[in-house]
């Protein structure tokens, strides 16, 4: 279990930068960028006050990096309304990336979030094991899709720029 104390804060500064950078209200980014810290420093309490680092996976750090994310989709989504370009919605990196990140999260927030719980109160995890497995397929190939489609613009075109 480690390996996910360390995962869990380095994925939220990783996806924190992207949205940093997708999203163009300053008092946003600026946002973005302070709630770095307070989340590193949370995790670190957390793993070592609440969920050992050796014996338990980070649910509440899962928890609470899960919840920004959506927040973090959420204000793309806002933004992508507000300003809309030409190009259609399925033809947008922007758009699968964010419904990615969406999806995943709405459904991690619930699974990761409770699996301490589960483990402890012998909970088959089987179903919902399997859900996150094909959440997670999903989320890789509409990552994938959007880096594709990402591709498929040259610099000017990018309805993300």
């Amino acid at each position: 279990m480690p390996a996910y104390h360390i995962i869990a804060i380095v994925h939220f500064v990783l996806f924190s930068i992207i949205y940093y950078h997708l999203i163009k209200d300053p008092t946003l980014r600026k946002i973005i960028l302070l709630l770095i810290i307070p989340f590193i420093a949370f995790s670190v309490v957390n793993t070592f006050y609440n969920q050992s680092f050796l014996l338990s996976f980070p649910s509440n750090s899962v928890l609470l990096s899960e919840a920004v994310y959506i927040f973090y989709t959420l204000l793309l989504f806002r933004q992508m309304l507000l300003n809309p370009v030409l190009i259609p919605l399925y033809k947008q990196s922007v758009f699968w990336f964010n419904i990615a990140m969406l999806i995943f999260s709405a459904v991690t927030l619930f699974n990761l979030g409770m699996i301490n719980y589960f483990n402890k109160h012998n909970i088959d995890t089987s179903l919902l094991d399997s859900i996150i497995y094909i959440i997670s397929l999903s989320f890789y190939g509409l990552f994938g899709y959007a880096l594709f489609i990402n591709n498929k613009f040259d610099g000017e075109n990018s309805p993300h720029n």
